[in-house]
């Protein structure tokens, strides 16, 4: 992929399982991130600590992770005091698709849900949907074509 403006996007992984992070990363760089703009975390503790200094345009997390889990990081992340922060998309990917659990991420809401394992398809348009969605920006991202 050459768009442009997706060479500009940062992403954040989050999630307690490395082998899923990398898998995730490949994803991306596939996709069309550039692999310096993809960032990880291993729990939501550690995800708050690079989301406020790398500032992502997306945070792709999973729900179940020692330490902070990912609806603790999520309800921090909405409560952030700086509008751009709370405002930066999030993508729960995950194994769990309970209704509960569903529910709950609506209710802080996430900007798309994916249950594990994901197609880089599937990857691909939540993370448009996601994109398009996600205004106002710090950065100014007119279109963003993630469409193979």
């Amino acid at each position: 992929m050459t768009n442009p403006e997706l060479l500009k996007l940062k992403a954040l992984l989050v999630d307690d399982d490395s082998f899923v992070r990398s898998t995730l990363r490949q994803s991306l760089i596939q996709i069309g991130f550039p692999p310096v703009n993809v960032h990880e975390a291993s729990d939501g503790s550690e995800a708050m600590q690079v989301t406020l200094n790398v500032r992502p345009h997306v945070v792709l997390c999973d729900v179940h992770m020692p330490v902070e889990d990912g609806f603790a990081y999520l309800l921090r992340l909405r409560k952030a005091p700086i509008a751009e922060v709370a405002a930066i998309p999030v993508i729960m990917l995950t194994a769990d698709s309970v209704e509960k659990t569903v529910m709950i991420a609506k209710e802080l809401y996430v900007d798309g849900y994916l249950v594990k394992p994901v197609s880089i398809d599937a990857l691909r348009r939540t993370l448009g949907r996601a994109l398009r969605s996600a205004l106002p920006w710090p950065h100014t991202i007119s279109t963003i074509t993630l469409d193979g």
